[in-house]
């Protein structure tokens, strides 16, 4: 008996340090949101409208401040951001335009997730993952096959 209470004991503790840590990377990543200048922040339909009409291909990403993979494909999106500045891309943060990031969804036919990212072009996607399939490797892929 007192074995398994043992192993249970050992078994919540390891649950709530792997809950704390990513409460922690979430918080992180809500901290340090500040965007790269040739990342631009939609307020409205009407701007994602006209961000994703034009003839160049942009990038989209979707962004929860309060996930911890959230945080890390922010990483990896600001950082081939960092290395491309000539592309253009913008920043949706679910948690103050849930509205907006709903209207994406219904927009181009794809179910909301996040993190997500687009590539996008003449209103169109060429391009599209969420979750560990957003990564410095997958958009170079990505971008280049249009």
């Amino acid at each position: 008996m007192e074995q398994e209470l043992s192993r249970i004991a050992g078994i919540l503790l390891l649950v709530g340090l792997i809950f704390f840590v990513s409460r922690l990377l979430a918080r992180n990543g809500a901290r340090t949101m500040d965007l790269p200048a040739s990342v631009q922040a939609l307020t409205d339909n009407a701007s994602v409208d006209t961000f994703a009409a034009g003839p160049e291909p942009v990038w989209l990403f979707k962004h929860s401040t309060a996930c911890a993979t959230s945080s890390w494909a922010w990483s990896h999106f600001r950082d081939y951001i960092d290395e491309h500045p000539s592309q253009r891309a913008a920043i949706i943060v679910v948690q103050s335009q849930r509205e907006l990031s709903n209207y994406v969804a219904e927009k181009f036919g794809v179910r909301h997730e996040t993190p997500q990212l687009f590539l996008l072009q003449a209103g169109k996607i060429l391009w599209h993952d969420s979750h560990g399939g957003i990564s410095v490797g997958e958009m170079k892929r990505a971008y280049p096959s249009i």
